[in-house]
């Protein structure tokens, strides 16, 4: 990925929590308050903020859904909106505290299933009768703590396409009528998912929950996080730089997704000489791959779009005997860029950008349906499938 026209767009807003060793990074930079959110959460995180101060510290919702990829904040951002609700010492733009009883709970306690005022469940685990024992236990009854000591309860379902279309209508009318009672605890359902068609399959009961979609984070985004994190690792642990070549392959390899690309720079920065005040592509080891690879791949993919056989051979033979570059490393960069050069392309009314995706289509598909064990070999009959297609052309 070029990096060169991308700065930092973002001030630095991550804090580092918990213990100094011994964790990943994902879980020790994870948000916990709205001003921390970066992407498609931090543009949600505000809207739901503005909601809750615009109706005196309430949320009106019954059920809020929040769907998108792996890793988009869904979770997080349930956690943070349980913890601006329930804070005693909140700021005035409905910030939490961290430090309370309630705060400290909620992080503590709350993805145990022990915490009275945010309870995550995993639905893939759930069946009917735990369905009808959450409503009664947790949503209908089960309560009085919060009525006598105030607050809300947010009662997070993960990954809740698993849900039935009975179970999701056995907990939403009884959560709305529960919001319709003063003298009642508040109590809200939040559903994340990963799969919103599966989820809202069912059109009847979508109007009733708020639906907020969270977009994969960008490769800006990506950088600024990043930058983020090196720089207090920097400061605050004396870890040593990272250089922009090295940012730029973990964004590569990360296929934009947020904790791939944490797990990735965590690796760099704790393996790499400790005494280095700059790690550089070469100082990886082997945890981002050859860094010959991708201007051989580019070179490979150039080759095939213009029916050069012998190079595209030649390339894999090297990188095979030669370079020892990984299967997949070769497999996952042909299909993507290959893919991504057809559809640019065709964008611009270039025809010749559905040669571009037959061959991908082509090269992808024999891949998936080889059953050699030598992945190489699979490489070449790949390959040859592309060929074929582009002579087909």
């Amino acid at each position: 990925m070029n990096l060169q026209n991308l700065k930092i767009t973002e001030n630095s807003r991550l804090v580092r929590r918990g213990a100094k060793s011994g964790v990943t990074l994902y879980s020790a930079y994870r948000p916990l308050r709205f001003s921390e959110l970066y992407g498609s959460a931090a543009i949600a995180g505000e809207g739901i903020k503005r909601s809750i101060i615009s109706n005196d510290g309430n949320l009106p919702q019954a059920a809020i859904a929040f769907t998108g990829f792996s890793g988009t904040g869904k979770t997080t951002l349930a956690m943070i909106t349980a913890l601006a609700l329930n804070c005693t010492n909140r700021t005035e733009d409905y910030e939490p505290c961290l430090e309370c009883a309630k705060c400290k709970g909620i992080i503590n306690r709350g993805f145990d299933g022990t915490n009275p005022y945010f309870i995550v469940k995993n639905t893939a685990k759930m069946k009917q009768d735990d369905i009808i024992n959450m409503v009664e236990h947790d949503i209908k009854s089960g309560t009085a703590l919060i009525s006598r000591k105030g607050g809300t309860r947010i009662v997070c379902l993960e990954e809740a396409h698993n849900l039935t279309k009975k179970s999701i209508e056995n907990l939403l009318l009884p959560v709305e009528n529960v919001l319709t009672s003063a003298r009642r605890a508040r109590v809200h359902v939040f559903l994340t998912s990963s799969e919103a068609d599966t989820l809202f399959a069912n059109k009847a009961w979508q109007s009733r929950i708020l639906s907020i979609n969270l977009s994969k984070f960008s490769g800006q985004d990506l950088f600024n996080i990043l930058i983020d994190i090196a720089k207090q690792e920097f400061e605050n642990n004396n870890k040593p730089k990272i250089t922009r070549d090295v940012l730029a392959k973990i964004i590569e390899l990360s296929d934009l997704s947020l904790r791939h690309a944490i797990t990735l720079l965590q690796g760099v920065l704790e393996q790499a000489d400790p005494n280095l005040e700059a790690i550089t592509l070469k100082d990886t080891g082997v945890l981002l791959g050859s860094s010959k690879v991708w201007d051989q791949t580019d070179s490979f993919i150039t080759s095939l779009v213009n029916g050069n056989e012998k190079e595209c051979y030649k390339f894999l033979k090297q990188a095979s005997i030669k370079h020892n570059i990984s299967f997949e490393t070769i497999a996952t960069t042909v299909v993507k860029k290959l893919t991504a050069k057809g559809i640019t392309k065709l964008a611009g009314g270039d025809p010749a950008g559905e040669k571009m995706l037959s061959m991908a289509r082509a090269f992808n598909t024999t891949l998936g349906n080889s059953i050699y064990q030598d992945r190489f070999t699979a490489l070449g009959l790949a390959t040859a499938a592309a060929f074929a297609c582009y002579k087909g052309k």
